[in-house]
């Protein structure tokens, strides 16, 4: 993931036949699994497996776009190699289950493609480097205890530390997180009751869930821009393929790549996009395209909603819309 996309991106998966495939090997051995199951938090608080973070952070919905679906900004992915791990209660989905069945099906394929994806990020075409050489989507961290409020960030892809826990946890099967609160128990009497999976627990008759539940974290984000910008713009936004200084060219003039840099681009400034008014309007959030832009309620001629491919928690919106209204003030 570290050389250029846009020659690799047709034939890199394919193409490892020709060169030396690095294995993942078959075994799981119960610290394996251990491993495997480490859970790290986005900025929003929202939890997963740390293998499952570095292929959203990495790879689809967490910042580089190419292997996921819905987006236009997959530099030549084909198709059918969509690695989005996020979690079947994100604010994307209509509903759970339509979520389940898009993390079901990206955990096949990513189980699949196990040793294509890890010779790749051995290999050191993938991530690719013109989109920050896994620096491109939200840092996910891992916390000692439900009273440590720092913690460590997680090892990147460009660490012998990183780069075993992705083998293992592609080795032991990519186990998922799949929603932050308890899903409504479906019960079953056959296989075909149940969705995605299409697999029931005929001991207990109820339908088998793709992955763990783990309870979110609680919110950091507060109404300041201090805090919106180091908790949603910098790790969600402000990334080279989006709004960092090198990209924002191609990103609407808008770059996102310092707090100073970002708050004079967004406030009673407008945007670059014809008859899509201000980017913030100080005390108007219904007027400011940014807010609309992140609740995905913005005009169809005014692009994409933001972040490309997911959406922010509530609280994390609601923290916008209340700085919005309360002036913008730079703190």
């Amino acid at each position: 993931m570290k050389r250029s996309l846009r020659p690799l991106a047709l034939f890199s998966i394919a193409g490892l036949a020709l060169g030396c495939q690095q294995s993942v090997g078959d075994e799981c051995t119960p610290s394996d699994m251990a491993m495997a199951r480490t859970v790290v938090y986005d900025p929003g608080g929202a939890p997963a497996y740390m293998g499952q973070a570095m292929m959203i952070r990495s790879c689809a919905g967490g910042g580089a776009f190419c292997h996921v679906s819905g987006t236009s900004h997959r530099y030549g992915v084909p198709f059918d190699l969509d690695f989005d791990p996020i979690l079947a209660d994100d604010p994307r989905y209509p509903d759970e289950p339509t979520g389940a069945a898009h993390l079901w099906e990206a955990q096949v394929r990513i189980h699949h493609f196990r040793n294509d994806i890890y010779s790749t990020v051995y290999g050191g075409s993938m991530p690719p480097g013109q989109l920050g050489a896994d620096t491109t989507g939200p840092q996910y961290t891992q916390y000692a205890s439900a009273s440590d409020t720092v913690g460590a960030p997680m090892p990147g892809l460009d660490t012998n530390e990183g780069l075993e826990m992705l083998r293992v946890w592609l080795a032991c099967g990519s186990p998922l997180v799949e929603a932050t609160s308890a899903l409504a128990p479906r019960g079953c009497n056959a296989n075909a009751d149940c969705a995605p999976l299409a697999l029931c627990d005929f001991a207990t008759s109820q339908c088998i869930p793709v992955g763990a539940v783990i309870a979110r974290r609680a919110g950091t984000t507060t109404a300041t821009w201090s805090s919106i910008y180091a908790t949603i713009l910098a790790p969600s936004c402000a990334s080279e393929v989006c709004h960092g200084a090198s990209g924002a060219v191609l990103s609407g003039n808008l770059d996102l790549s310092s707090a100073d840099t970002a708050f004079a681009a967004l406030v009673n400034t407008s945007s670059d996009l014809s008859g899509c008014g201000t980017r913030v309007v100080p005390g108007n959030p219904t007027s400011s395209l940014l807010l609309t832009k992140l609740e995905g309620t913005q005009p169809v001629t005014c692009g994409d909603p933001m972040p490309i491919g997911t959406m922010l928690p509530a609280d994390q919106i609601a923290a916008v819309r209340t700085w919005i209204t309360n002036g913008a003030p730079n703190d």
